[in-house]
């Protein structure tokens, strides 16, 4: 006796899902793009007028070079005289508002040189 067309169907799509789950990459990352708009939102909230027409690029990245944090959130302001990079060396789902707004006015006016941001606490 031959298994029904919807017992074949179903038994399929499980074969499939297995399928998928074997030829897997890695385990997923959970989705840091929350965590991305939010910083970002603190950013553009935080511009100066002459800044309203500025890009902001929000990134988390692994750093590789000795002495630095392993994973560092960069923002880029990307403004239409000269792009701006900053870092705040940590994740970004431990970067808070007054740190993120602390270097936004730093940078722009010339107090952080170049583009980081020290760790403040460990």
């Amino acid at each position: 006796q031959s298994p029904s067309r919807s017992a074949r169907r179903r038994r399929g799509r499980r074969s499939a899902v297995r399928f998928s789950a074997m030829i897997s990459f890695g385990d997923k990352k959970p989705s840091n793009g929350p965590f991305i708009s939010k910083v970002r939102r603190w950013v553009e909230n935080a511009l100066p007028a002459e800044h309203e027409d500025t890009v902001v690029m929000v990134n988390e990245l692994q750093c590789f070079e000795p002495g630095c944090a392993p994973i560092e959130t960069v923002i880029t302001l990307l403004d239409e005289k000269k792009p701006i990079m900053f870092k705040v060396f940590k994740p970004i789902r431990e970067v808070g508002p007054e740190e993120v707004v602390t270097a936004l006015r730093e940078v722009l006016s010339g107090e952080l040189a170049g583009e980081h941001r020290k760790q403040e606490n460990g």
